[in-house]
C-alpha cells in the first residue's frame, strides 16, 4: 500500500497545502494546511475523493486561510494544536485584513491523527522536517512523543493496533495472491 501524497502552492502566499489519501484510488481523503478551499474542493472532486478532517500543522494565519470554507463545504473536522486553537478561533485578530480569513472551531482529536501518521511511518510524507528546521529523526521522535501523550485513550491506540493489523492481513493477502 503506497501513501498518495498531492501538494498545491495556494492561497495568497503559495502555502503548500496537501491532499493525502492512503492510495491513489481511496475515496477519502485529508486535507492540511488548506490555503484555497474551491481549489481543494476541485482536487478532491477530481479524485472522486471525500474530505474526511482537515489538519492544521500549525497557527499561522496563512495554514488557516481555506479551513472555515472547506468545514462548511465538506462537512469535515478541523484537527489542530489545542494551544493554538484560539488563532483558528479568532483568525480575524491574528491575520493580515488580506487575508480575509473566517473563524473556525478545530476538533480536539488532532493527536489522534499525528498519532496515526506515526504508526504508520509516515509522518515525514505529510510535514517536510526541513520546513521546521528538524531532521527527519527528530519529526519521529516529536511525532512519538505526541502519539504516547497522556491524551491518547486506550480506546484510541487500540483502534490504530486494529487498523495497523488490518493493513497488514489486507497486505499479506495481496502479495500472496498476486504472488501465487
Amino acid at each position: 500500500m503506497s501513501l498518495s501524497v498531492d501538494r498545491y502552492e495556494l492561497g495568497p502566499i503559495g502555502t503548500n497545502s496537501y491532499v493525502v489519501r492512503a492510495s491513489d484510488d481511496a475515496r477519502e481523503a485529508v486535507v492540511i494546511d488548506p490555503g484555497d478551499a474551491e481549489r481543494l474542493v476541485s482536487a478532491l472532486d477530481q479524485r472522486r475523493a471525500s474530505c474526511a478532517a482537515i489538519l492544521i500543522t500549525h497557527g499561522h494565519w496563512d495554514h488557516l486561510v481555506g479551513v472555515a470554507a472547506l468545514a462548511d463545504a465538506t462537512g469535515a473536522p478541523v484537527h489542530m494544536a489545542a494551544d493554538e486553537r484560539m488563532l483558528l478561533e479568532d483568525a480575524t485578530r491574528w491575520a493580515p485584513a488580506f487575508a480575509q480569513l473566517q473563524p473556525s472551531a478545530p476538533d480536539e482529536r488532532t493527536a489522534a491523527l499525528i498519532a496515526l501518521l506515526h504508526a504508520l511511518k509516515c509522518e515525514h510524507k505529510v510535514v517536510d522536517p526541513r520546513l521546521y528546521q528538524m531532521s527527519r529523526r527528530q519529526l519521529r521522535a516529536r511525532a512519538a512523543e505526541i502519539a504516547q501523550g497522556n491524551w491518547a485513550s486506550e480506546a484510541v491506540r487500540k483502534a490504530i493496533d486494529q487498523a495497523l493489523a488490518a493493513v497488514a492481513a489486507a497486505s499479506a493477502a495481496a502479495t500472496a495472491a498476486t504472488s501465487g
